[in-house]
């Protein structure tokens, strides 16, 4: 009698199966289908227990009540358009302070280089009086300073001495002073800032500035027109004693 071995089969155990992990996307897509459900859900709710309180009210009641809804419509829109009226106010006063606030700063400068107290830059003219004889008044100096300023000058400078609507010249020719205090001594040089050939020909007009000095002995003038120039000199800021703002 023949005896087989005994054979054992291994069969191959089912795995348990391991449940998926949703992910962080289906899990917000999920809750937002449910909330959208629920609010869905409440609104029909709502919106039948509204018709079926609408339906057993009377038409009286019906009446007053679209009344009352009309009434709260109107006054939300007359609010809404005060408020935009409000806001157009708002913004036109803030354009107005802002336009008054850069007219002031222009203001600003503007008596500030009227008063010498900042350097100024522009085109202008050069002139140069030469009096090697010591002919040459102070009346002179100031019949060009006032032809210049006549002329358009914004900014003016004697020998680097800053010329400003307080400035005087007095002296004798050869010693002649200005502010009573700056001496001043030939040649006499002279920078303007404005349109150069205006000042130019308001220089050479007949009986004018050009003629009173080539009338001295000896004296000479010397115009020149610049493109650009620069006055640098600076006048002290004036000090009030009495006078106040007003």
């Amino acid at each position: 009698m023949k005896i087989e071995p005994e054979t054992t089969e291994h069969r191959e155990r089912p795995r348990p199966r391991v449940p998926a992990v949703p992910r962080p996307g289906q899990i917000a897509l999920a809750l937002a289908v449910a909330l959208l459900g629920f609010l869905l859900a409440t609104q029909f709710r709502a919106s039948e227990d509204l018709q079926g309180r609408l339906a057993g009210e009377r038409e009286e009641d019906l009446a007053l009540l679209l009344a009352n809804l009309q009434q709260r419509s109107d006054a939300l829109i007359e609010e809404t358009v005060a408020l935009r009226i409000e806001l157009a106010r708002a913004a036109s006063s803030q354009d107005q302070e802002r336009v008054l606030a850069e007219n002031a700063a222009r203001q600003l400068a503007d008596l500030r280089m009227l008063l010498g107290l900042v350097k100024a830059r522009g085109p202008g003219i050069e002139i140069v009086v030469a009096d090697p004889e010591a002919t040459v008044a102070a009346d002179t100096l100031v019949d060009t300073v006032q032809e210049l300023r006549d002329a358009g000058a914004e900014a003016i400078e004697i020998n680097g001495v800053r010329v400003v609507a307080e400035t005087s010249f007095s002296g004798s020719p050869g010693s002649i002073r200005v502010n009573r205090a700056t001496s001043l001594r030939a040649p006499y040089q002279i920078r303007a800032i404005g349109h150069p050939q205006t000042m130019a020909e308001a220089m050479r007009i007949p009986g004018g500035v050009v003629d009173a000095v080539t009338a001295r002995p000896a004296a000479t003038i010397d115009i020149t027109e610049h493109e650009s120039m620069v006055i640098a000199s600076l006048h002290p800021a004036p000090r009030f004693s009495y006078a106040t703002p007003t």
